[in-house]
């Protein structure tokens, strides 16, 4: 419900029609002033910086940011009466639309500012919507995240958006693809890893414990499922561990909630690796946890005596 600039050529604001409530779909207006050669030219740029926009937002805000289509889909739309019995239900355009083109950009507080939000990072602050809140709460260094990722020279913005996508893909699949979810925000993760070939062995425990902690890291290596094992028996053999086909066959009130737990945790742990690497301006050289049957450096290896 309010405005948010990212810069002197850039202002997400609210539509002119808006529902009060915290629930459901928005709309957020982007207007942004674009160079390009020719028409084509710059509704190409334009794309491009929407996309950019949808995915480096949707982590550092945290809800689920897509570009809008520019041809409305039809859907089955039902019609309820005034006691909230439905009376009809018919094929009709979905979609938001402004009336009114704007020739210019709006002037600076037009619009009430956004809510703010001071989080102590690698924290996420609140989550979830409390009692006092009137609309979407935006942390208080978004712009500051906007401009390092502006800032970061072409291969490492390309990473970014790589990792970012694989955050989005997560939080775009509907709850019956629980393990896609989860193997995509582990993919997040990796992404995040440094370039060069000492890192290729280099999983989500690394990634987590250099940009948040060793604590982390180590909480999440223990839990009963392991999230690499889970990204890998999906991406490899398409194994559902969540078990997404027998939950519709077999609707037990009994359902193991530990996989639920576990994507909770690594829906949080994506989004404070994203944040963390982009406040740490991109790759950065991070150490390898300790792995099974390996010695540390300067450790001496046990000497065995012959018969």
């Amino acid at each position: 419900t309010g405005e948010l600039w990212l810069g002197d050529s850039l202002r997400l604001g609210p539509p002119s029609r808006f529902p009060g409530s915290l629930t459901g779909r928005q709309a957020v207006i982007v207007d942004a002033e674009i160079a390009g050669i020719g028409w084509q030219g710059i509704q190409s740029e334009f794309k491009r910086q929407l996309q950019e926009l949808s995915l480096v937002l949707s982590p550092i805000i945290g809800v689920h940011l897509e570009v809008a289509s520019s041809t409305y889909e039809s859907e089955w739309v039902p019609e309820f009466d005034g006691r909230n019995r439905l009376v009809d239900c018919r094929l009709r355009s979905i979609g938001y639309s402004e009336l009114v083109d704007t020739a210019a950009l709006p002037l600076r507080g037009s619009s009430p500012a956004v809510t703010r939000e001071t989080v102590s990072r690698p924290g996420l602050g609140r989550v979830g919507i409390w009692p006092d809140d009137e609309s979407v709460r935006v942390p208080s260094d978004a712009e500051a995240l906007w401009a390092a990722f502006n800032s970061l020279s072409p291969s490492a913005k390309q990473q970014f958006l790589n990792a970012c996508n694989a955050y989005w893909v997560a939080r775009h699949l509907p709850s019956s693809q629980r393990t896609a979810c989860l193997a995509f925000l582990v993919v997040a993760c990796e992404a995040l890893k440094p370039p060069g070939k000492q890192y290729e062995v280099a999983n989500i425990y690394d990634v987590v414990s250099s940009l948040i902690g060793t604590a982390e890291a180590a909480s999440l290596k223990n839990l009963y499922l392991s999230p690499q094992k889970v990204r890998s028996l999906h991406f490899h053999r398409g194994t559902l561990v969540a078990n997404e086909i027998m939950s519709l066959l077999i609707d037990g009130p009994f359902r193991d909630p530990s996989f639920d737990e576990l994507l909770t945790q690594m829906s949080r742990l994506a989004r404070m690796c994203l944040i963390e690497w982009l406040r740490r301006g991109g790759p950065q050289r991070f150490s390898l946890m300790q792995r099974p049957g390996t010695r540390k450096q300067g450790s001496k290896a046990p000497v065995r005596s012959r018969p």
